[in-house]
Formats: C-alpha cells, structure tokens, sequence
C-alpha cells in the first residue's frame, strides 16, 4: 500500500500550522499510523504544538505493548503527550 499525505494553508491563514505523519508500515504494535494534529487557528506556537504532538505520539507508539489493545494504546498515548505538551 502506498500512502501520501498533505495539508494545506487554506483560504485565510498565510501560514500552516498543521502537522502530519502516515506511515502504512507497522509502528511498534500499531499496524500502520495516520496522525493529523489541526493547528490552532493562527495562535502562537500552534505550529509548535501540533509537530510537538505528532512526533512524540510517533515516539511514544514506536514503543511495542504487545499486551495491550490498539484503543489502549491510542488512548495512552494521547494522554502522556497532552499531559507533556500542557
């Protein structure tokens, strides 16, 4: 399978604080892994905040839980990455 994946600015902002990764390969116990993180409409650090959280979901599910479903995972590891960001 192949994958791309593409964000845009839009009509309003001149800048994009959008951030994604797509990987159709395994990611540590995940069978592939599609991220979008929205940007925060134009505030400040919203491009930080949303690369921020994509690559250290990306880090946090590299990691393999063989005893744990994919929703606990997920669930998880949007916590621990919410919880570092805030």
């Amino acid at each position: 399978m192949e994958a791309y994946a593409l964000t845009d600015t839009g009509r309003v902002r001149s800048m994009n604080q959008d951030y994604i990764y797509a990987s159709p390969e395994k990611v540590g116990s995940l069978p592939d892994l599609f991220l979008v993180a929205d940007g925060m409409g134009g505030h400040k650090a919203g491009e930080f905040a949303s690369r921020f959280a994509v690559e250290n979901l990306v880090r946090f599910f590299e990691t393999p839980y063989p005893d744990r479903d994919v929703h606990g995972i997920l669930k998880e590891g949007i916590r621990a990455v919410n919880r570092e960001l805030y």
